[in-house]
């Protein structure tokens, strides 16, 4: 299917690859890359020109250049569909990994209670665009339709399901904040080391997982979207309709705007 803004030559059917990853301008502005991840190798899967840099005779130009294929040479949907276009999603891109960096705070010890498990109180995602890993363009969360299936969801660590740190109580979304109060109730080989770092200051990060619509919404460069009560300039993907599926927590993330903190520290800490 042409991606409107965007031309669009496939090396490699995604079908056959473990897993996909995007790096932005990869070979220059304007021009994006997916790998294809196949055996612990990268190879080039997709080569993507932005429509308002490149004709269709220059991005054919600089693939045989580069002794890329042009042979499935897709050019950009018409401009007249843009403003309802949208990306189909594909088995290779199922998830949306999304959050940022966070502050995570050791509360003091219940010496009433000196066996309850500690209770953390997160701010998972602010509703801002991010670039995401397995995505072509930054991803915005659309907040008003994303479903929470149930109030007690996973907390991971790094989106592992192997590494469960403890789930959630409470999740609530508001216009432009995905928000949970949780208890660290996985096993201590996945707390223990949140609690001492966190008691020696390590800014932890909190980030959402979610299952992607089958369709994405595509902003396309000199257009904007309001999502999240705010207006974004593409180009930029909106997801739709995502489904919650868990919280992690990870010294790293996409959304520099999140934070994590220990129930104790909320109320100087997080005020709203």
């Amino acid at each position: 299917m042409p991606l409107p803004g965007v031309h669009t030559a496939r090396q490699i059917d995604p079908k056959t690859c473990d897993r996909i990853r995007s790096q932005p301008d990869a070979f220059g502005p304007g021009i994006s890359v997916l790998w294809c991840v196949k055996g612990g190798k990268a190879e080039i899967g997709s080569v993507h020109f932005a429509a308002s840099k490149f004709t269709v005779e220059q991005a054919k130009a600089w693939l045989k250049k580069h002794d890329l294929k042009t042979d499935n040479f897709e050019p950009a949907a018409p401009s007249k569909q843009q403003a309802a276009a949208v990306v189909e999603c594909d088995a290779a891109r199922p998830e949306l990994l999304c959050g940022g960096r966070g502050l995570f705070v050791l509360e003091a010890a219940d010496a009433a209670n000196p066996g309850a498990l500690p209770r953390v109180r997160m701010t998972a995602y602010t509703g801002v665009p991010m670039r995401l890993a397995d995505f072509a363009y930054p991803v915005v969360v659309d907040l008003e339709s994303l479903r929470v299936p149930r109030q007690q969801l996973p907390v991971l660590r790094g989106h592992d399901p192997e590494r469960v740190a403890g789930h959630s109580t409470a999740v609530d979304v508001t216009a432009q904040r995905v928000h949970a109060a949780a208890v660290l109730s996985g096993m201590p080989e996945h707390t223990t080391d949140l609690v001492q770092t966190a008691g020696r200051g390590f800014p932890w990060q909190v980030s959402i997982g979610a299952a992607s619509p089958p369709r994405l919404q595509y902003v396309p460069e000199g257009e904007s979207a309001k999502v999240n009560g705010r207006n974004w300039d593409g180009p930029l993907q909106i997801a739709r309709g995502a489904t919650l599926r868990e919280l992690s927590v990870l010294p790293m993330g996409a959304d520099g705007n999140t934070t994590a903190a220990v129930e104790a520290a909320l109320a100087e800490i997080m005020k709203e």
